[in-house]
């Protein structure tokens, strides 16, 4: 577990991690509410929708996610998967579409990209069940 969690971030950036994981898992439940209320045809109305049991993924893995984040727990892999997933829907929806504005801009799916990736780089920092669980023991 140390190759995945080498180190845990303290101090103040450990706040502003917490800060990032407690919004922008909170956002991306709430972004996810309707998908999980009809998780095999969410996609229906889109030009390039998924098939049903990637619908269904993709609206748990937003929900679950969002949990995980919110409490700090296994964020290596919900960063991992969050990459795969906003990269998915970048690329299959929004390739193309212009950076802000309007009803398909990659704007808020860059955003997403760049948290996840900044979770899978950074950690979630000290003050995460993931530091309790695999945290170096100090000698």
């Amino acid at each position: 577990m140390q190759k995945i969690f080498p180190r845990f971030v303290d101090g103040s950036p450990a706040w502003g991690l917490l800060v990032l994981r407690l919004v922008f898992g909170a956002g991306m439940m709430m972004h996810s509410l309707s998908k999980i209320q009809n998780p095999l045809h969410w996609m229906d109305k889109m030009h390039n929708a998924a098939p049903p049991i990637l619908q269904a993924i993709s609206a748990g893995f937003e929900f679950g996610g969002g949990i995980a984040l919110i409490l700090g727990l296994i964020t290596p892999l919900v960063a991992l998967i969050g990459l795969i997933n906003f990269f998915t829907a970048y690329w299959t929806q929004f390739r193309g579409a212009p950076w802000v504005g309007g009803k398909h801009s990659f704007e808020s799916i860059s955003l997403y990209f760049a948290v996840m990736l900044t979770f899978l780089l950074a950690g979630p920092g000290k003050i995460s069940i993931d530091a309790v669980l695999f945290g170096r023991k100090k000698r």
